[in-house]
Order: structure tokens, then C-alpha cells, then sequence
């Protein structure tokens, strides 16, 4: 079996795999592979991105992915040889850091040339001036594209690219439980989830008048096309919920912020 599999690989121009399938070995018995693509490698941990230049022949490794995106996450759990859990949350915390350094990060550090890709084709030009500034320095640049003006929507008229919804109300907090409904060992805040009955309806509030006005001015229809996100498991739970009561779990996506 692992020499057809080999034979498949083999014969094969290209192959998409995970890195951690990187590690099956029919890997480690195909012929060297010219080149190896890792997409987001940015937040894949180092150790991750090493597993197919080790067990595969590999000739050349391209790294594509962004340093100024979500690191990958670990969690580090520093233990001293009695067996007792290290006091110092510096060393857990300088753990963790190396833990999810990318092999992109490592290299870039040491003054590896990268090539940037200087040219953004999705955000509006109000939402991108933000990152171009802070995260990249003015090197990114907008493309022609979303400076147009066909890329504006029709509703930008009262609601704007970007904008801040200050609801200072309606705050909840609810212990964290376990599917069993024990209450979570974990301390300080992610003992906690958290969520906003004020704040969904207002979140969906504002999808509906959105699709309205889109409705009004005869534009693209927004079915599909909206996504909402919230940082908290609980929040989402409510969100389904309300928008499921209204009728429009259909028609919107809705994820924590790194679902």
C-alpha cells in the first residue's frame, strides 16, 4: 500500500498536503520534490513548517504568508523538574512566544531578503489606511481597483467603509462550563465567557438597514454576502440564536474571530 501511494505521488506534478501530513511515509520515499509551497506560513509554528523539509527531498522551500497577521497559537505549560508548575509567567510567557514564532519570523529576523507583495486588492481605501500605516509603514499600497469608484456601495451614503458602534449597554458575563456544566479550572478572564443582547441587536439592527437601503437603490442584493464576527463563543451562540428568530441565519455568516 505505502508504495502505490508513492507511485501517486510520483506521478503526480503537484501535490497539496497539510504539514502535518507532510509526515506520512509515503513522503519520505517519492522522488526529491523541485519545490515546496507553504501557504500562510506565517502562522504555521516553526516546528510545523519543518516537517516536510525533513521527511521529504526538497530542493527549494517558498515561504508565503504575512508576519504582520495572527501568529499561530500555542500554549505552553512550564514545569519545573519537582513536577510543580514554574511561578515565573515571564519564562511561561517567553515559552509561548517561541513556541508560536513562525519559521517566516525566524528567517526574517535573521535578514533572510523577503519579497512584499505591495499592492492590497480587497479592502476600501478607509479601511485599509489603518494597516498601510501602523502595520507596513506606507510600503502597502491600494490598487486601482478598490480606489474606484464602482467599488463603493450604495449605503456608504449613511454608513461609511469603516465605523465604530459604541453600545454601552446590555453586558453580560457567564461562568465558563464545561459540556458536562462544571465550572471551568481555568482563572481570571477565560474562566468568563462573555455576551451582549443589546449589542446583537444592534449588530442586526444594522444588517437589516443595510439591506433595506442596498434594496432602496436597486443595489447588489446582500444575501450571503455579510459576515459578522465576535471575539466570544457565547456571543455567537446569541447571535444564531436572534438571527434565527428573525430569519436570517440564511443569509449572513457567523463565526468567532478565529473560526
Amino acid at each position: 500500500m505505502r508504495q502505490l501511494e508513492t507511485n501517486i505521488l510520483d506521478e503526480a506534478h503537484i501535490v497539496f498536503t497539510t504539514l502535518n501530513s507532510a509526515a506520512l511515509e509515503c513522503f519520505r520515499h517519492t522522488d526529491p520534490f523541485s519545490a515546496v509551497v507553504i501557504d500562510e506560513a506565517a502562522q504555521a509554528t516553526e516546528l510545523a513548517s519543518l516537517i516536510p523539509l525533513v521527511t521529504c527531498k526538497v530542493e527549494r522551500i517558498v515561504l508565503v504568508g504575512d508576519p504582520q497577521q495572527l501568529r499561530a497559537t500555542a500554549f505552553s505549560t512550564s514545569v519545573v523538574s519537582s513536577g510543580r508548575e514554574s511561578s515565573s509567567s515571564g519564562l511561561a510567557e517567553m515559552e509561548s512566544a517561541m513556541l508560536q514564532r513562525s519559521l517566516f519570523e525566524r528567517l526574517e529576523t535573521a535578514g533572510h531578503e523577503v519579497c512584499l507583495l505591495d499592492t492590497q486588492y480587497r479592502m476600501h481605501p478607509a479601511i485599509s489606511v489603518f494597516p498601510r500605516t501602523i502595520f507596513y509603514h506606507g510600503l502597502l499600497r491600494d490598487s486601482d481597483v478598490v480606489k474606484d469608484p464602482s467599488y463603493n456601495e450604495c449605503f456608504h451614503v449613511s454608513f461609511k467603509p469603516f465605523m465604530f458602534l459604541n453600545v454601552t449597554a446590555g453586558e453580560s458575563n457567564v461562568s465558563s462550563k464545561d459540556d458536562r456544566g462544571r465550572s471551568s479550572k481555568r482563572a481570571g478572564r477565560r474562566a468568563t465567557r462573555r455576551c451582549n443582547m443589546v449589542e446583537a441587536r444592534v449588530v442586526l439592527k444594522v444588517y437589516e438597514i443595510l439591506k433595506q437601503q442596498t434594496k432602496d437603490h436597486r443595489g447588489t442584493p446582500l444575501d450571503g454576502r455579510v459576515g459578522i464576527l465576535t471575539p466570544y463563543r457565547e456571543q455567537l451562540q446569541l447571535l444564531k440564536r436572534l438571527a434565527t428568530e428573525q430569519g436570517l441565519n440564511h443569509e449572513l455568516e457567523l463565526n468567532t474571530v478565529d473560526g
